[in-house]
């Protein structure tokens, strides 16, 4: 994924789209499941290693999920399910760990990145399903999802539950403002932009 992350070499020509295209086919794993990356979870939280820290946490959400399985049936709607996995996984580094979630989400593990990193990458992820093109499908207009956030640092004591509550939180907040967007925990937020602050002083 090339975004402030990682380096990426400006001056590499990139191959020709179908290339790419078969590349990420090759690339793609399987995704994890529900009790895999919950367990990874409260491992990594678990950890006083200061190497585990800081790791962005994603909750992914399909926009109207619902709506489009009623209106065009499941055959329809496990086609977005898959092509917004395969999206999701392309957007993402190897590293990172995805996994279908509940129905119609997605959680995302972010090792070694910060909250201004989680929201490039959520940004990236919400442009990025928005462009898919449904060309023979039933399906009209752009898919979008809306994603909650939040980021893990060392010393932070939450258990499982507590952290699921704060991006279910957020998830709810960036539905309720109109889907199509990704809100972080905003007490990070309000540091980032401190931090921020402090370097332009």
């Amino acid at each position: 994924m090339q975004d402030d992350r990682q380096q990426v070499n400006a001056g590499e020509e990139s191959p020709p789209p179908e290339e790419q295209e078969s590349a990420q086919a090759e690339e793609r794993r399987e995704l994890a499941d529900k009790q895999a990356i919950e367990e990874l979870l409260s491992s990594k939280m678990a950890s006083r290693r200061s190497s585990t820290f800081p790791f962005g946490v994603l909750l992914v959400d399909i926009d109207g999920f619902d709506e489009i399985n009623r209106k065009y049936g499941s055959k329809v709607g496990d086609e977005v399910l898959k092509r917004v996995g395969d999206v999701l996984q392309d957007t993402c580094r190897i590293e990172d760990t995805i996994a279908r979630y509940v129905d119609d989400s997605f959680l995302i593990i972010l090792p070694d990145t910060n909250a201004a990193g989680s929201i490039i990458v959520g940004e990236k992820l919400i442009e990025n399903v928005r462009s898919i093109e449904w060309r023979g499908t039933p399906v009209g207009g752009a898919i979008t999802v809306s994603i909650g956030a939040t980021c893990m640092t060392q010393g932070t004591s939450l258990a499982l539950p507590e952290l699921m509550a704060i991006v279910e939180e957020q998830l709810q907040q960036a539905k309720e403002g109109g889907r199509d967007r990704m809100v972080m925990n905003t007490k990070q937020i309000a540091r980032l932009i401190e931090i921020i602050g402090e370097g332009w002083g």
